[in-house]
């Protein structure tokens, strides 16, 4: 699918490419992630749903765009967990591959550390519990 004008005003772009199909990805309190495939028309349709994403509230997620680790799925939750997941398919619901605990309170800012030897690659989160992991 293009990018259409509709989804353009919304501040909706394609950065990978120009006719790949966009999805919406939305966190829940219960910690349900659910997936919609956004149409040119500027209509969505619900593709699948992961029910307990997290065992609490989705707190924080960002995909990953590019690099080796390219469509991986970042997230936290209120369960004080950090997980890397990844989509077997769009339409499928994503599998965990890495899980993170240790905080006391949920980690609410998570990123890719780039200094030291680690290049990138070392995945830092922090939270109110002032603990950096």
């Amino acid at each position: 699918l293009g990018v259409s004008e509709a989804l353009r005003r919304a501040g909706i772009e394609n950065f990978v490419e120009p006719n790949a199909s966009i999805y919406l990805l939305a966190g829940s309190e219960s910690g349900r992630l659910s997936m919609w495939e956004l149409e040119s028309d500027g209509t969505c349709r619900a593709v699948n749903q992961a029910e307990d994403f997290h065992l609490a509230r989705v707190v924080h997620f960002f995909c990953i765009p590019s690099g080796e680790a390219a469509g991986a799925l970042v997230s936290s939750g209120a369960d004080n967990c950090v997980k890397v997941s990844f989509f077997d398919r769009p339409d499928s619901v994503p599998i965990a591959k890495h899980i993170r605990s240790g905080h006391f309170l949920p980690p609410c800012k998570i990123a890719f550390w780039t200094g030291g030897t680690a290049g990138g690659s070392l995945l830092v989160s922090g939270g109110p519990d002032s603990q950096l992991r």
